[in-house]
């Protein structure tokens, strides 16, 4: 489970939490405000060399600077602040910045959250 997807489903309050912690040690800027718009989702087939449209989804798309260092988030539905956690998550991560050893053991706990959600839905779905 990489990153990006701790962001998309994750517990929103630690994300809120991740997101405090870091505008409040490292200079931080809003480059684009969050935005709401139509993505178009595509299929490329290598094999027939052929790329089919499949449909339209809604996705909300933010950017950030943190300490110099650029993060974009694009998160599905009409979500504001959860592509702004993203896109400030994707600044430390993709960057490698230090500051992701203060942030590590708190996306560990959201994808540990979501693993056993996820189990168990798996074991209620097969009962």
């Amino acid at each position: 489970m990489d990153y990006m997807q701790i962001a998309e489903e994750g517990n929103i309050e630690t994300l809120k939490e991740i997101y405090d912690i870091i505008i409040t040690r490292l200079p931080f800027r809003l480059i684009s405000q969050p935005t709401t718009g139509k993505v178009v989702i595509s299929h490329s087939d290598p094999q027939q060399m052929t790329n089919a449209r499949i449909g339209e989804t809604i996705a909300t798309y933010c950017e950030v600077e943190v300490d110099g260092n650029i993060g974009y988030g694009c998160v599905p539905g009409n979500d504001p602040e959860r592509a702004k956690y993203a896109a400030l998550i994707d600044s430390i991560k993709w960057n490698e910045h230090p500051a992701a050893s203060v942030i590590d053991p708190l996306l560990d706990k959201i994808k540990d959250e979501l693993l056993y959600k996820w189990k168990t839905r798996r074991r209620e779905l097969c009962v």
